[in-house]
């Protein structure tokens, strides 16, 4: 009888506190965009307008795209994310105001970031304010054209490997997976330039840096969705963004390959590199001289775990997202004959101008620019 009225008494507290959360936002949170007079998408309880995100029905650009279409005669439309008003701008006019002029107020993305308990989220994707404003003007010098042009022949050498492992797939007749192999290149490629590792993914799919890659990317709507548009929620919990293996397998690989390049000297022509000269000096060479003037100040070096962030965002937003365009823009020429031979002649006359492939090769293929960005 006593678990019973305990049972009773809990279900009563939590329905009033249901009852209450509902009025507070019908009455309270979604009144937001009304009170200011501002058209709005009217919201339910309690996700406001992206319940569909949340149980994985649509993904957050598709919300957002009806939205749009359904008030793009409008300037701007408010809508709610969870009790988040989020205003939606329509009129490129009010988008180039907010985005120059009123830059200093906006640059936010808004998005969880908590470098006590997950250190690879203190990267610039996701850092706010002042802290993103200070990573920004100290990473700017390491993705200049002269800096590319630095890490170049990584990337040549990395290609290199692909075309003999397609060649020997191609002798052999056999049927292949293509958004694999570019995921397991563009993991070697990555891995090779921002860790300074050569993991060979190619051919060992298997191995652990395609494993915990495959984790990093692996679709979490729920939480995904929370970052974005409740992130207080994660930080009232202290939850950590990324998976708490991938976070120690990064780490470890990282610290261990920059030990391992102080203690023998070894210095490699990679985005690696480039931290490391930040965590050393607090700034990285010039492009056009080997001199440079020295910064006083230690406090603008980069720590263990800040300098692994930004290798370990590089590694993030590169392999799967540069996999995946490359696959559908393949998909796309192998249906449109005319553009894939229109794209081979201009690579070829392009190639042989140059002698071969070179940065300045690849900047005058316009037509295969275009048809990738297309």
């Amino acid at each position: 009888m006593i678990v019973e009225w305990i049972l009773l008494k809990l279900f009563g507290v939590l329905f009033f506190m249901i009852i209450g959360l509902y009025l507070y936002f019908k009455l309270i949170v979604f009144n937001f965009w009304r009170r200011k007079g501002v058209l709005y998408e009217k919201p339910t309880f309690p996700t406001g307008n992206i319940a569909t995100a949340i149980f994985n029905k649509k993904s957050i650009h598709n919300i957002f795209e009806e939205i749009y279409i359904k008030y793009k005669s409008y300037p701007f439309v408010g809508v709610y994310s969870f009790f988040k008003p989020i205003l939606v701008i329509n009129d490129p006019n009010l988008i180039r105001f907010v985005m120059t002029k009123e830059f200093s107020s906006f640059h936010d993305r808004g998005m969880y970031c908590n470098e006590k308990i997950d250190p690879l989220s203190g990267h610039l994707f996701l850092l706010p304010g002042t802290k993103w404003r200070n990573l920004r003007i100290r990473l700017t010098p390491t993705f200049t054209s002269g800096k590319i042009k630095y890490i170049f022949k990584i990337l040549q050498e990395n290609g290199l490997l692909l075309e003999k492992f397609l060649e020997k797939k191609a002798r052999k007749k056999e049927e292949i997976e293509i958004k694999e192999i570019f995921s397991c290149f563009f993991t070697d490629t990555i891995m090779s330039t921002a860790f300074g590792i050569n993991c060979n993914c190619l051919e060992y799919p298997e191995s652990e840096f395609r494993y915990w890659g495959k984790r990093i990317v692996k679709p979490r709507p729920f939480i995904n969705t929370i970052m974005t548009f409740a992130s207080k929620i994660l930080e009232i919990f202290s939850i950590p963004l990324n998976d708490k293996g991938a976070s120690r397998f990064f780490l470890n690989v990282f610290e261990e390959t920059v030990q391992y390049r102080d203690k023998h000297n070894v210095e490699r022509r990679d985005f690696l590199n480039l931290i490391m000269q930040l965590m050393k000096n607090g700034y990285v060479k010039n492009d056009e001289e080997n001199e440079t003037n020295p910064v006083k100040d230690t406090s603008k070096k980069f720590t263990m775990s800040e300098a692994a962030a930004q290798a370990f965002v590089f590694y993030l937003a590169g392999f799967e997202t540069t996999s995946s365009t490359v696959t559908f823009c393949l998909y796309e020429l192998a249906l449109n004959q005319d553009i894939q031979k229109k794209t081979q002649e201009e690579i070829d006359r392009v190639l042989k101008k140059h002698g071969g492939i070179s940065y300045n090769a690849i900047n005058e293929m316009t037509y295969l620019q275009m048809v990738v960005y297309g």
